[in-house]
């Protein structure tokens, strides 16, 4: 006599469907870690691009700041400082040479005594400074002052007489007529190339 004993399980249905799905389930998880693994590689290729980035701006910031300190090291050498005083000397030059003739005439008036006026006032420029001329027509002792107010004047130089008259006739009888001449070194209101208004 024989006999079989079967000693498998039966097969349940939760088994039988868990059979089934393992396979998709172990599918889809496959597609996941692999999506999941390429996302991660973007991360870190995109770090990766974004340290170069931030390394490359370190470094133009450190080349900026090298520069910055070798410019700061040029500007305070003595060759550099010395240029500097010569252009502010030759901007002050071209300054003083540029002057409006209200603003002369101002400055002479200034100069005149009391009992002195101004006949006539003429501004020649030259290479250097601007040669002014004067007419002054008062008393002799006016005269005589305007043209010491002249010789102290910071703003002219080397004032000239030209020519002195004396009335003999008219109601300016006795009146005193001195034509002058002076270099202009006083500075004045900047014009276009000097010119005058």
């Amino acid at each position: 006599m024989k006999i079989e004993l079967n000693l498998v399980r039966p097969v349940g249905r939760l088994e039988r469907s868990a059979s089934i799905w393992a396979p998709a389930l172990i599918i889809a998880s496959l597609a996941l870690l692999v999506r999941l693994l390429w996302s991660a590689w973007g991360g870190f290729v995109e770090f990766r691009k974004v340290h170069r980035s931030v390394l490359t701006y370190q470094a133009e910031i450190a080349d900026v700041q090298r520069k910055e300190v070798h410019a700061s090291q040029t500007l305070h050498q003595t060759r550099t400082l010395t240029l500097y005083r010569q252009i502010n000397f030759l901007n002050a030059l071209i300054e003083r040479k540029q002057l409006s003739l209200s603003d002369l005439a101002l400055r002479v008036i200034k100069l005149l005594p009391t009992q002195t006026r101004l006949q006539s006032l003429a501004l020649a420029e030259t290479d250097k400074t601007p040669i002014v001329q004067f007419s002054v027509e008062g008393e002799q002792d006016g005269v005589y002052a305007f043209l010491g107010n002249l010789e102290q004047s910071p703003d002219f130089e080397a004032p000239a007489k030209v020519s002195e008259a004396i009335e003999q006739e008219g109601s300016n009888k006795g009146m005193v007529l001195l034509t002058c001449t002076a270099r202009y070194v006083g500075t004045g209101p900047a014009l276009d190339e000097g010119k005058l208004r």
